[in-house]
């Protein structure tokens, strides 16, 4: 931010615990920045995670709501990714259940992508885009 550029900056961090630390260190920033998180997402109010081996619902918006959550959401809101609830310090952290979703994922959003097939408009990745034009339109100077 000390760079002195005067272009409209708009800093995306992660929905997540992590994402939200970071955002709530930065304490000031010019006007033409604009500091958020990706947007929260209905279905991440309820959703079903696994903690010390039972199943539980939580709301994920700001505590773990990554990148393949939004992606995911594009390719089949039916087959959201399970996710483990982890403690420490009293923090709950959410990680994905197998690692081998993550890149699962990938490969069903490419395949979706290179098959030019429409995504549905503010849903998943999209919601991302979406937000990120809404805060260009909103970035005070």
């Amino acid at each position: 931010m000390s760079a002195g550029t005067k272009e409209k900056v708009i800093a995306l961090f992660d929905n997540d615990y992590e994402g939200i630390k970071q955002i709530k260190k930065i304490k000031t920033y010019p006007n033409n920045f604009v500091i958020d998180h990706y947007p929260d997402r209905p279905f991440a109010r309820h959703y079903q995670v696994e903690n010390n081996g039972k199943t539980l619902q939580k709301n994920i918006n700001g505590r773990g709501l990554f990148l393949e959550l939004y992606i995911a959401e594009n390719i089949c809101s039916k087959q959201m990714p399970e996710l483990i609830c982890k403690q420490s310090n009293g923090i709950e952290k959410y990680h994905l259940k197998n690692k081998e979703d993550k890149d699962a994922l990938k490969i069903r959003y490419d395949k979706l992508l290179s098959d030019d097939q429409i995504l549905k408009n503010k849903v998943g990745v999209n919601a991302i885009i979406w937000y990120v034009l809404e805060k260009s339109m909103n970035c005070k100077y």
